[in-house]
């Protein structure tokens, strides 16, 4: 099997499975049905992850096809340009899976026997950005968990809809949902020779090999505003909620426990993560509220320091330290007093 021309036969599935969500795009060749690019990410995190996300390189790449389109309906240099669209298609879903709905749009154009409408691509752009907009209005206003409002998200959501504060006021309806078979464990996909893309097994090919599944709904999405409604009514059903982190500001999906006030992505400048910042914090906050900890604390700094002016060799430090943690732990388990231990870390 050759490898498919996937500019001509592209398609994007999105579904939730488990705690998860997934996008994929696929493509068909020879009656079998392939996975060129395919992403899971926890409940929430496309959302998130779509609003702090910097694309303004990907915007400009969509407006640029103007140009592009422009050259191709008047027959210029027409195979360098799908090539570069080729390519511009899987750049897209790389970034972020929201863009697999322009790659299916660049596969759609492909297909025509007519001239490409020149904006095509570009007008999407607006409409990127109003979904960015919307999406964080509801993350702030609708699932936002530390938000002291009555009723549930969905009483929440019919709020905003009332008072009209959300650009889009239509139903929540989208084109194409497909009741579909999944496997419920994780299955290798097989690929055919001579193709680069795995090939996704038949419902037939997965009973034979006895495969459990489940079923799930899988939107196939005619436009953006598809993706946009299900995503939201997927959330809304499955009470996917958000917090703000307590280090960086920025909201988070929260996957876990309810208490969590931080979220995992890294601190700019960093390798350490705002949860792992955070327990850092938790940390030096407790050792400052006990009263023996901070006497412990205060007393191996002052210790410390003496290595450095030459008062107290390293050796020496090593063993007062040794014997300041038994007695620091013997202290916090009320062998000694706090008095007694003071003493000690004064001599």
């Amino acid at each position: 099997m050759e490898n498919p021309d996937i500019l001509r036969n592209t398609s994007l599935r999105v579904y939730f499975q488990g705690k998860e969500e997934t996008f994929e795009l696929q493509t068909y060749a020879n009656d079998k049905k392939m996975q060129v690019f395919m992403r899971q990410m926890p409940l929430g995190e496309s959302v998130i992850s779509f609003i702090y996300g910097d694309f303004e390189d990907i915007y400009e790449e969509l407006r640029r096809t103007e140009t592009i389109f422009l050259e191709i309906n008047a027959g210029l240099q027409v195979h360098a340009h799908w090539e570069q669209l080729r390519q511009l298609s899987l750049t897209l879903m790389e970034r972020h899976p929201y863009f697999g709905i322009a790659s299916q749009v660049l596969s759609q154009a492909a297909g025509q026997a007519i001239a490409i409408d020149m904006r095509l691509l570009s007008r999407l752009v607006a409409l990127y950005k109003q979904m960015r907009d919307s999406l964080l209005l509801l993350v702030k206003e609708c699932m936002n968990v530390d938000e002291q409002k009555a009723g549930s998200f969905v009483d929440r959501y019919a709020d905003l809809l009332l008072t009209h504060r959300l650009g889009d006021r239509s139903a929540l309806k989208y084109s194409t949902v497909v009741t579909e078979f999944l496997p419920t464990v994780a299955f290798p996909l097989w690929k055919t020779e001579n193709c680069v893309y795995p090939v996704i097994p038949t419902l037939q090919e997965l009973r034979a090999q006895e495969v459990p599944l489940e079923m799930v709904d899988a939107l196939y999405p005619h436009s953006l505003q598809d993706l946009y409604h299900f995503l939201l009514a997927g959330y809304l059903k499955a009470g996917v909620c958000f917090k703000v982190c307590k280090n960086c500001g920025r909201y988070f999906a929260v996957t876990g426990s309810m208490n969590a006030e931080y979220c995992d992505r890294k601190i700019d400048g960093s390798q350490k993560t705002c949860r792992q910042m955070g327990a850092v914090r938790v940390y030096q906050q407790k050792q400052m509220k006990d009263p023996i900890l901070r006497l412990y604390n205060r007393a191996y700094k002052t210790h410390n320091a003496r290595i450095r002016y030459g008062r107290m060799t390293r050796e020496e430090f090593l063993e007062w330290s040794a014997r300041a943690r038994a007695l620091r732990d013997k202290c916090l388990e009320g062998k000694i007093s706090v008095s007694d231990f003071e003493i000690w870390l004064k001599e």
